[in-house]
């Protein structure tokens, strides 16, 4: 009696020859059922791998490349699908359903910071600053409600939202009042002591704003009158995203290691950069006078000896003796 090899029937029944070939893993099956069951038991898609690796050898097949035009004119016809179905639906395009549009009230948010002569710089997508910022234009006030930051004793930090004609005194009265709100609700937990925070209530405060963006690692400060608003106090500066508020202790005069003033600041970046200019035009002067091009700037103190000026110094000397030579030996006319 003839028996039929095991490799030779179909891979699920064992029964009958195979008249189907699985696009994905090659299976071999005899009819609609044990396809049906192949995918279930072996969790098979039945599609075709396009990014499956193929030999060199086969590239030049006719039935490779009808596969590749098969799976590009796949995508055509499900973007074309896609389009179909949410116009049926009536689901607005991407274009006109805010994705990656600005947020609502960007317009006069950006003409609220044109008009108040703040610039505002936007960090990167994702980063936590740009999460935080959640700066809104009121519309029933008519103004900007501002996301602030405030960093207080032992670089302690919170965020709170101000609308822009609350003076900081107010507005740090708000964040005392709120960080005493939070103290005694972990104390009543049994979390935490409130006797540092109800010393914070009673002292005094000086506030200054934090120049975003300066070269260093000392953080710039700019001091503020607590009884101007926050609109007048961002007037003609430069934030990331939203402005962070100082309080603390030490008064201007004062400031821990690691603060400076903005003045004081400025002013010492001013000298480093008319410093160069300074010697240049003393050079420049002095060599006027002595008329000689080759002559040091200072001839009391002499050249100052760097290591470009120890390589160059006989090419030096000879030029000197080259000018001295020609200015003897010109003849007089």
């Amino acid at each position: 009696m003839d028996t039929e090899i095991l490799t030779s029937l179909c891979a699920i029944c064992n029964a009958n020859p195979p008249k189907y070939r699985c696009p994905r893993c090659l299976a071999r099956t005899c009819s609609l059922p044990c396809t049906q069951r192949h995918k279930q038991w072996a969790s098979c898609s039945g599609r075709r791998d396009p990014a499956a690796y193929v030999r060199k050898t086969e590239l030049q097949n006719p039935a490779l490349f009808d596969r590749d035009y098969n799976f590009l004119s796949g995508i055509e016809r499900s973007f074309e699908r896609g389009a179909r179905i949410t116009e049926h639906i009536g689901i607005p395009p991407a274009a006109e359903s805010g994705i990656d549009q600005p947020k609502r009230g960007a317009a006069a948010l950006k003409t609220a910071f044109e008009a108040g002569e703040v610039r505002v710089m936007r960090a990167p997508k994702g980063m936590r600053r740009e999460k935080e910022n959640s700066t809104t234009w009121n519309r029933k006030r008519k103004g900007v409600t501002w996301t602030v930051e405030w960093v207080y004793s032992g670089g302690e930090r919170c965020l709170e939202r101000f609308f822009e004609t609350l003076t900081l005194a107010e507005a740090w009265g708000q964040v005392v009042a709120a960080t005493l709100k939070r103290q005694r609700k972990r104390k009543r937990e049994g979390d935490g002591d409130g006797d540092g925070e109800r010393e914070k209530e009673g002292k005094e405060v000086f506030i200054y704003l934090h120049i975003a963006h300066t070269p260093g690692t000392v953080k710039v400060l700019a001091p503020l009158q607590s009884s101007v608003s926050i609109k007048d106090a961002l007037r003609g500066r430069t934030v990331l995203e939203f402005p962070t508020f100082y309080a603390m202790a030490q008064s201007p005069g004062e400031l821990p290691r690691g603060f400076a003033l903005e003045d004081v600041k400025l002013e010492a970046r001013k000298r480093e950069s008319q410093a160069p200019e300074a010697v240049i035009e003393g050079a420049k002067e002095q060599q006027e006078g002595s008329g000689d091009p080759m002559a040091p700037a200072n001839p009391e103190i002499g050249e100052i000896p760097t290591a470009h000026s120890a390589i160059n110094a006989p090419h030096l000397e000879l030029q000197r003796a080259a000018v001295s030579d020609s200015a003897v030996e010109a003849p007089a006319i």
